[in-house]
C-alpha cells in the first residue's frame, strides 16, 4: 500500500491506493480528486490535475501504459452511506496531466 501527504496549499489530503510507476514517475490519486505525478528520483511533484469531485478509498485505481494514465473517478460527491465505486474513467497524458478523454459508466454501474 502507498500513503503520502499530497502537496496541497489549502489542505493536506491523503493519497490512497497503489501507485502507477511509469517512465521514471509515480502516479497516484488523492482524496480531494487530484492525480499527482511525482518524479521518482527527486520526489518533487511534476504535475497535479483535478479529475474528479472526490476520491473514495474503495474506488481509487489507476493504470498506466504508452504515455497514458487511466483513472477511475467519482464525478459527484455522494453521502457516506451511499455505496462507493467510481462512475467514470478518465484518461490523462502521462507527460503533462492533460485530460485526453472521459467515459461515464452507463446505467448507474460502478467501477472498482
Amino acid at each position: 500500500n502507498f500513503d503520502m501527504v499530497a502537496e496541497n496549499p489549502q489542505t493536506s489530503q491523503v493519497v490512497t491506493g497503489g501507485p502507477v510507476l511509469l517512465n521514471g514517475s509515480i502516479y497516484t490519486g488523492s482524496t480531494d480528486g487530484y492525480v499527482l505525478c511525482v518524479d521518482m528520483s527527486s520526489g518533487k511533484t511534476r504535475w497535479r490535475q483535478k479529475v474528479a469531485a472526490a476520491m473514495f478509498v474503495d474506488s481509487w485505481s489507476l493504470s498506466g501504459r504508452s504515455g497514458i494514465v487511466l483513472v477511475a473517478a467519482v464525478s459527484v460527491v455522494r453521502p457516506i452511506d451511499v455505496p462507493g465505486g467510481a462512475d467514470e474513467i478518465v484518461a490523462l497524458d502521462a507527460n503533462n496531466g492533460e485530460v485526453l478523454w472521459r467515459w461515464l459508466v452507463p446505467d448507474n454501474k460502478r467501477v472498482y
